[in-house]
């Protein structure tokens, strides 16, 4: 009986990538950082959200990579791609909560200096 190894091989960098990446969706979801920026997030405008979010998903690409360099490289950078639009799928609610909050703050700065006559002693 034929044994077709590649085709093993793809099998179990299939499987294996799967695993290392739920497990850096785990770590990225236990992440203290990832949970005090969306804590903070519901109150108001974090200022270091980029740097926060985009250090803890650089993290787990970097755990995912560490643990999927042995496996199939065509099955794992498809499987990474998942990863990071999975990851940043997590982070979009956040992100867009943070852009409203943003634009609401510049909003409320433009009228009040539209009351305030801001305009009018420029002209």
């Amino acid at each position: 009986k034929d044994l077709n190894l590649p085709a093993h091989r793809v099998m179990v960098a299939t499987i294996r990538c799967k695993e290392i990446a739920r497990q850096q969706v785990a770590a990225f979801e236990e992440d203290t950082r990832w949970a005090g920026v969306v804590r903070e997030a519901g109150i108001g405008l974090v200022d270091t959200f980029g740097a926060i979010v985009a250090a803890v998903i650089q993290e787990a690409l970097d755990g995912y990579d560490e643990e999927a360099r042995y496996f199939d490289s065509k099955v794992s950078s498809d499987r990474r791609a998942a990863l990071v639009e999975e990851l940043c799928g997590m982070a979009l609610p956040v992100y867009e909560q943070q852009l409203a909050l943003a634009r609401a703050d510049g909003l409320r700065g433009f009228v009040a200096g539209m009351k305030g006559g801001y305009f009018d002693s420029k002209v």
